[in-house]
């Protein structure tokens, strides 16, 4: 890259490597410190916006595949319309779902281990990539997006205590090295 500002080409290109990998989509501010982290932007508010701009023109031109980006932030709420034609539609779909449904039995990987293990992750832009990885061992994932609420911890517990039968539980925890991110382990 030449001195100064990267070029949407220069951008688009180096997105594209990042995103390859992966096999999640990433969020924006994931996307974005992997390219700080590699001098294409500096560390600034305006580098962010600017990045933003751009992947929003890269999947607007095609550049860039629409779903390579991800917002955790918002959510949609509500089942719309969601139903069923006629009783008889309602009865052949649950049918043809308790037919495939033998294909969903397994049994719990962690009631033969002497501890379960939680993980709890003080970035919620992690918490896609790490999830994946602790969902493949049937490990829950809990992002506590920096301290966590009281209301939070207490959702945290009541898991613990109902769905893992009062098992001796192994929380780790994966924060940043900072004063913060060390007083929050205590915290939890």
């Amino acid at each position: 890259m030449a001195k100064g500002l990267p070029t949407y080409e220069e951008v688009v290109e180096a997105a594209l490597e990042v995103f390859t990998q992966y096999d999640t989509a990433l969020t924006l501010r994931q996307l974005y410190y992997r390219l700080v982290s590699r001098h294409l932007f500096p560390n600034t508010i305006n580098s962010y916006k600017r990045l933003s701009r751009l992947m929003v023109r890269a999947r607007e031109e095609g550049d860039v595949p629409v779903n390579c980006l991800e917002d955790r932030s918002r959510r949609i709420l509500g089942r719309g319309d969601a139903g069923y034609t006629s009783a008889q539609d309602f009865l052949k779909r649950r049918l043809a779902s308790l037919r495939e449904s033998y294909k969903e039995f397994r049994m719990p990987m962690w009631d033969a281990q002497p501890n379960y293990i939680v993980v709890s992750l003080e970035k919620d832009a992690l918490s896609r990539l790490v999830g994946d990885v602790a969902n493949q061992y049937a490990v829950r994932t809990f992002p506590t997006r920096g301290y966590p609420s009281f209301t939070y911890v207490q959702r945290m517990a009541g898991y613990i205590r109902n769905r893992l039968k009062g098992k001796p539980t192994v929380v780790l925890y994966f924060g940043d090295f900072d004063p913060s991110g060390i007083d929050i382990e205590r915290d939890l």
